[in-house]
């Protein structure tokens, strides 16, 4: 018998009431020791999916979970469980509620099923989704705030969601659902609504508003509009602008000379550090010759060896710049533990680059260093580390 028959059959009988998941579990069994192209059995597993859902979610997410990795087809559309997931989604839409229950008990449905389940949600059902937003792993709550910046109604939605968190948690959302997306309004109206607002969430979320407009300004317009800031406000205006610009940002560089100029290290992030590896608006000179005018601080370490990292592109030249810096200075010594990650990266020469390290002249330096690039040269895959 066909197998996409035989699920069709088994789901008119399970809605018929006649053993309900027992009949979709069996035709789910049908379907996997049939042998068939990916394409046609992935169909007929969604469309099984799909129904089984109706009448139980919970049976239907285990059936996903069990067969989401299926790998009896090796280099074929089976590696993904993109379709089958994409089966549950109106089970999810229509019964959010319930599927959370299911999701929140099971972390690993969870981490496969919790994005489409956010994507999933409807319009009106988007209050629940801004109460249970704390108790999503961190990458869902980001995407629930981006969810929710969608919504027409996405400043009330977000201040709500901003209310449930402590004061670092709705900073982040409020910056996570900027990341991408820009405030409707002129940057002059927007830093009038949020001086004009009294502290807390809303006005918080109104600098956030106001700090998405500077994506694609350059720092000579950045640095016009950072002068109308109240001296109270910089460090967290300095912690938002950053938080909408990517490699194209022209602004990079003096926005974060304003994180620097107010301490705002915990605004260093590994994903500010990947905008300033591939900044595209400056070339290697630049970010070299920025990273120098950087204070010799701990907290700025990450910062100013991704900084010089495009210009170890070639380590013959990263190690001529190096000769330049003072004998024994905390920024040669950071410059050498960059030089060795780029040796690692680029020609793969662990050798050369554990020589580098041992040239650094600070202890604990050297020793981050060691440290950081055993890291390096896992992420590499190379072998005989020791």
């Amino acid at each position: 018998m066909d197998s996409a028959k035989s699920a069709d059959r088994a789901a008119i009988s399970a809605g018929r009431g006649d053993g309900k998941s027992a009949a979709f579990r069996q035709a789910w069994s049908l379907l996997i020791q049939e042998a068939q192209a990916p394409e046609e059995r992935m169909r007929a597993q969604g469309n099984l999916l799909r129904e089984w859902a109706k009448m139980d979610l919970e049976g239907a997410i285990q059936a996903y979970l069990g067969e989401a990795w299926d790998t009896r087809y090796p280099g074929t559309l089976a590696y993904t469980s993109e379709p089958l997931r994409n089966a549950l989604a109106s089970a999810f839409s229509e019964q959010p509620q319930e599927a959370w229950k299911i999701l929140s008990r099971d972390k690993m449905a969870m981490q496969l099923l919790g994005a489409h389940w956010c994507m999933a949600m409807p319009a009106h059902k988007l209050p629940f989704l801004v109460s249970v937003t704390r108790e999503l792993p961190p990458n869902l709550q980001k995407e629930a705030a981006t969810i929710l910046m969608r919504h027409k109604q996405k400043r009330e939605l977000l201040i709500q969601l901003a209310r449930t968190g402590t004061p670092e948690q709705a900073e982040r959302w409020l910056m996570d659902a900027y990341t991408r997306a820009s405030a409707e309004g002129s940057a002059p109206e927007l830093l009038a609504k949020w001086r004009d607002t009294a502290p807390g969430i809303e006005r918080t979320h109104d600098m956030m508003a106001w700090a998405s407009r500077f994506r694609r300004t350059d720092s000579d317009e950045l640095a016009a509009e950072w002068e109308k800031i109240p001296e109270a406000d910089r460090a967290q205006a300095a912690r938002l602008l950053l938080a909408p610009l990517n490699p194209g940002s022209p602004g990079l560089l003096y926005a974060l000379d304003r994180a620097v100029e107010t301490g705002q290290w915990q605004a260093f992030t590994p994903d500010l550090l990947g905008t300033l590896r591939y900044w595209e608006a400056g070339d290697a000179n630049a970010l070299a010759e920025w990273s120098a005018t950087l204070p010799a601080k701990q907290e700025l370490a990450s910062v100013y060896q991704t900084a010089l990292l495009k210009k170890f592109g070639d380590p013959a030249q990263g190690r001529e710049w190096i000769e330049q810096l003072p004998e024994g200075s905390w920024h040669r010594d950071q410059a050498l533990a960059a030089l060795a990650r780029s040796e690692i990266e680029k020609s793969r020469d662990l050798p050369a680059a554990n020589r580098t390290v041992e040239t650094i002249s600070d202890p604990d330096i050297r020793r981050q260093a060691g440290e950081a690039l055993y890291d390096h040269a896992l992420k590499q895959g190379i072998q005989n580390l020791r």
